[in-house]
């Protein structure tokens, strides 16, 4: 039933949200990486036991070409000689982020497009050779092309100075900052 939503819809992104251990099976990865080059697979059920695919199902069943996050840290996953980290997209990363974002900027409202402009922010940090390796996420506080050494990782990220003042779908209130 699945793997027809998957054929029949097209999606470029699977998230996982049902606690049921297993969902995303074999067929599922592999119609979503007919469809896509780089499918999304985020299963974010936990715990561990009741993720939806591990990383190293997703990577195998992919052949390497997925990009994967889950709700819980797994370790590092090695397929065909190549070493790929799996993303950890809990609220690990999201909450505190939205919390410490809108105390700084004190919108009026948050609209869809700073969630949008958020995601792209996060996205560009991470430049694709690493993108390769399954990383997700800057763990540096430093953009990783602009880095000569390790030293805080872990320690914040960098963000591409963006706005989404004034962005707001139609229909929907501008940000205010006065």
């Amino acid at each position: 039933m699945v793997v027809a939503a998957v054929e029949t819809i097209k999606p470029t992104v699977l998230i996982g949200v049902s606690t049921r251990g297993g969902l995303m099976s074999r067929e599922v990865v592999e119609a979503m990486s007919l469809l896509n080059e780089r499918p999304i697979i985020f299963p974010l059920s936990n715990p561990t036991r009741k993720t939806e695919c591990t990383p190293e199902q997703a990577y195998t069943w992919s052949k390497g070409k997925v990009l994967y996050a889950s709700g819980v840290q797994f370790p590092d996953v090695k397929y065909q000689g190549q070493t790929f980290h799996p993303g950890q997209g809990n609220n690990f990363y999201i909450y505190p982020a939205i919390g410490l974002a809108t105390y700084v900027a004190r919108p009026s409202r948050i609209t869809d497009e700073c969630f949008i402009l958020a995601a792209q922010a996060t996205a560009d940090q991470i430049d694709p050779d690493l993108r390769d390796k399954g990383w997700l996420y800057s763990l540096s506080i430093e953009h990783p092309r602009d880095r000569s050494d390790n030293r805080n990782p872990g320690r914040g990220i960098y963000v591409r100075q963006r706005s989404c003042e004034n962005t707001a779908p139609e229909g929907h209130p501008r940000v205010d900052r006065r």
